[in-house]
């Protein structure tokens, strides 16, 4: 026994030894550093076989008062090697993370410099995102791939419309002005170039700061102002919107839109509703609308200028973090895509999103509870329309897929339109959260659903197994 003891003493300084290296290494590989620990732990085992065999009847009390304390620096050593394991492991993951992070920078600057280099689309926007995006697919006008996307909710950029193309050729600024000359509209300026839009009404009760300042005047007041900002270098950036009434208001005022195309061709094939609201939007170079999704079907029609949209389908609603339902930036990300902070949002890593880079002329359909992120050229001013419609989803026919016949065009047998299985899911969560927060106060909410959840669904996984 006392030699064991002995023995546990010098591991215990050869521990410490070799933990006080390893943290003040800089040069001390991760991988070594994993070997040694389970050389130690495999030595610890050796003494505890030792200690076990040993029969304390044969020894006084002085010998239990050893192997008593021999012990407690097992359970010592024991702690300070878990603890050692699990900063290892979190060191390997961060340097892993970050080798991916900057492996996935340099191909981000690699493709920057090869749009600049060739004169692309891509290189008309300054931001860089640190997630992979596929192309969103383009077809013409008259193409049968477009009903197609439309009839099934998937995004796609629609090129060669009529839509506007008058007030395109007349020149637009000159048109909004003729047309907008005695009407005050809100004026927005943000600090920076993220336009985070929000609802006057705090249902949640959370501290809250306007992200931005609202100004009325009227559409050359705003020019006025764009230009004089645009002389500066101090970041803000103004955001002009002037919602447009229902479709006879809008003929009205913008007499040269062309309707043949949405009134016969894309209401009768997608079902949609009547249209809800139309919304201009005028914003400087270099402006973002941070991620967020509608629960209505949305047409977006790029007058003027360029645009960047980054669209990601429902399923990424875990790795974009929305806020909570009651919070004024309800059905929008928290995370900042141009700095994101993965420690706060470690499931970002995880997204994958869609882009189209849209011109004068195009039109991206974006599908109900799609996320969308905005980006403007930042070589210039931009004007989009959008058009809102309410989707065809009715809830007398939102049933289960195997309960309900469909036919190519998606409708079921009653006339309705089937809700894909991601939007029921997202619905869900939505009428969950919102009627836990009409019924008590919207802080307690993380605790009433740890209540809910807690344990009472494990046994779910025994049956499982």
């Amino acid at each position: 026994l006392p030699d064991v003891s002995k023995d546990m003493n010098l591991l215990c300084i050869a521990f410490a030894s070799f933990l006080f290296y390893s943290c003040y290494s800089a040069d001390e590989n991760l991988d070594q550093v994993y070997d040694d620990i389970f050389k130690l732990l495999e030595e610890k085992e050796v003494l505890e076989q030792k200690l076990e065999k040993m029969p304390k009847s044969k020894f006084k009390r002085g010998a239990d008062e050893s192997c008593s304390k021999a012990q407690q620096k097992l359970r010592s050593l024991s702690d300070v090697v878990e603890k050692r394991r699990e900063e290892t492991n979190r060191l390997k993951r961060e340097v892993k993370e970050a080798k991916e992070k900057e492996e996935l920078v340099k191909q981000r600057e690699q493709e920057c410099r090869v749009d600049e280099e060739e004169g692309t689309e891509r290189a008309r926007f300054r931001g860089r995102y640190t997630f992979h995006v596929d192309d969103v697919e383009r077809a013409k006008v008259d193409s049968s791939l477009v009903l197609e996307h439309l009839k099934h909710g998937k995004p796609i950029v629609i090129t060669g419309s009529n839509l506007m193309k008058s007030a395109v050729d007349k020149g637009i600024f000159e048109y909004l002005n003729s047309q907008l000359a005695n009407q005050v509209q809100q004026i927005c300026l943000t600090p920076n170039r993220q336009f985070k839009f929000y609802s006057q009404e705090n249902r949640g009760s959370y501290a809250f700061d306007p992200p931005y300042s609202t100004y009325n005047g009227t559409f050359e007041t705003f020019l006025e102002l764009a230009d004089t900002i645009s002389n500066t270098k101090h970041g803000s950036r103004l955001y002009f919107e002037q919602p447009l009434g229902d479709l006879s208001e809008m003929q009205n005022n913008f007499s040269a839109l062309d309707w043949d195309w949405v009134n016969t061709t894309v209401l009768p094939v997608t079902g949609w509703r009547k249209l809800q609201h139309t919304i201009l939007s005028v914003g400087m170079r270099d402006v973002t609308i941070p991620a967020h999704y509608d629960t209505a079907e949305n047409l977006f029609a790029t007058i003027d200028g360029y645009q960047k949209l980054l669209l990601f389908s429902p399923t990424q609603y875990a790795n974009l973090y929305p806020f909570p339902v009651h919070h004024p930036q309800d059905r929008q990300s928290q995370v900042n895509f141009d700095g994101p902070n993965f420690d706060m949002f470690p499931q970002f890593r995880e997204v994958k999103g869609f882009e189209a880079l849209v011109s004068p002329g195009d039109i991206v359909y974006v599908p109900a509870y799609w996320w969308r992120y905005i980006e403007s050229s930042d070589q210039g001013m931009t004007v989009f329309l959008k058009f809102v419609f309410q989707s065809a989803w009715l809830k007398e026919h939102q049933k289960d897929r195997n309960q309900t016949n469909e036919d190519e065009t998606g409708r079921n047998q009653r006339g309705g339109f089937v809700v894909p299985d991601e939007v029921k899911e997202l619905r869900l969560q939505r009428e969950v959260e919102s009627l836990i927060g009409n019924t008590v106060d919207p802080s307690k909410m993380k605790e009433i659903l740890k209540t809910i959840l807690n344990r009472r669904f494990d046994f779910l996984a025994i049956q499982d197994k």
